[in-house]
């Protein structure tokens, strides 16, 4: 009898210890989805007269497909437009609104266009960071992601990365690099055949984890290596932090897309034997002056901290301050947020790089100072130019930069 009430109060412990016990997080677990749909038609204003958050309706042959609102799409710049909207449905009060996230202009799509080329985003919960398109990754259940090239015939896994946990307590020992914010170290090794492996540790500032890349990269296969890093340079922790990385990225694309929309609705205004230009408004306040050798304090030394573009250049950040791309943003061939503290997000950046499309740039480096502000463009090619820009308080730094540049 004593025996057999000792089993039962057991498993009774047993069963309320599963019960109270909590689950051990999952660092992989995402963030909550709504069904992404997408719809097509032209765009009008909503102009019934009812109590509605929606601002638009779409029609296609004459008939309504739905009614719209979005805070992320500036709606209005694109009525009359015949386009193809990414969004959400939701109900509100005894109707459907079709929330925008995205928008593409059917005149504007070419084939090329219809299929993403850009990065893809990796988003979690409380991480996320970009991925180049051509590569592919699998979860494991030991909680490894596996990272490989979809044109590598071999199929082989190059890239690695886990969420671990460490002891805040116990200190980092020999942190050896400092990127995009995070404290970690980097150990990097190469065999007799020449094959690099790296592991690169990033230590989390909001969480007792440690994030843990590693890599084996082939012999000559800088191409890897740069969009490892670049991958680096994308990574953003916590979760605010994520959900602004990706509204941020929304608006831009539809930033974009609208002034794509813009010029061409320029270009169809211009007589075809008139040729095109985008005129550039300088305040009068400000007075360009083409520099060749500036007079600056150049801070760039051995420890500064090495960009290198996707788009054929690289260039150096003086030590003390972060730095992230941004990609495409504002319409840019390419743009870099600098700053001296932290950037996670576009409104971190306190000086700024752009690679900007201009047909026939002035040799040499144009500053030009306007009040407080200060921008430096420096030409690229015939058909393009590195614009700076930031306060004059920091000319040394965008200075530094600017004469980086290869």
């Amino acid at each position: 009898m004593k025996k057999t009430f000792f089993f039962g109060l057991l498993a009774s412990l047993l069963t309320l210890t599963a019960c109270v016990l909590p689950e051990k997080e999952d660092p992989f677990e995402r963030l909550p989805e709504e069904n992404l749909e997408t719809i097509e038609g032209k765009l009008y204003p909503f102009s019934v007269s009812v109590s509605t958050r929606a601002t638009h309706r779409l029609e296609r042959d004459n008939k309504l497909v739905g009614y719209l609102a979005s805070d992320l799409v500036q709606l209005a710049e694109f009525e009359g437009q015949e386009v193809m909207l990414e969004g959400v449905w939701r109900n509100e009060k005894m109707r459907q609104i079709f929330w925008v996230e995205g928008i593409r202009v059917a005149s504007l799509m070419t084939d090329e266009e219809e299929e993403e080329t850009g990065p893809q985003r990796f988003s979690t919960k409380k991480f996320t960071m970009l991925v180049p398109n051509t590569w592919e990754y699998s979860l494991a259940p030991n909680g490894v992601v596996y990272f490989l090239n979809k044109e590598d015939p071999a199929r082989r896994v190059f890239l690695t990365f886990s969420v671990e946990d460490y002891s805040p307590e116990s200190g980092i020992d020999n942190p050896n690099i400092s990127m995009n914010g995070f404290t970690g170290m980097n150990e990097s090794t190469t065999d007799e055949n020449g094959k690099e492996r790296e592991v690169i540790t990033l230590y989390s500032n909001i969480d007792p984890k440690k994030y843990v890349f590693t890599a084996t990269y082939f012999f000559d296969d800088f191409e890897t290596k740069k969009s490892v890093f670049d991958l680096l340079q994308s990574f953003v922790e916590g979760e605010a932090a994520v959900q602004e990385v990706v509204i941020d990225e929304q608006k831009a694309k539809a930033e974009a897309e609208a002034e794509k929309l813009a010029a061409s609705e320029a270009a169809k205004a211009v007589p075809e034997a008139a040729e095109v230009s985008t005129p550039v408004t300088t305040p009068v306040e400000a007075t360009p002056v083409v520099v060749n050798e500036a007079d600056y304090t150049n801070l760039i030394d051995d420890r500064a901290y090495d960009f290198e573009s996707n788009l054929g250049f690289s260039l150096k950040v003086p030590y003390g301050n972060w730095f992230r791309s941004f990609g495409t943003y504002e319409g840019s061939l390419a743009s870099i947020g600098v700053a001296n503290a932290p950037v996670n997000v576009a409104s971190d950046a306190q000086l700024w790089l752009k690679v900007l499309t201009k047909d026939n740039p002035t040799d040499g480096t144009t500053e030009l100072i306007t009040g407080n502000g200060i921008t430096l463009i420096k030409k690229r090619n015939d058909n393009s130019v590195y614009e700076l820009t930031g306060p004059v308080a920091q000319r040394d730094t965008l200075w530094s930069i600017a004469d980086s540049i290869q």
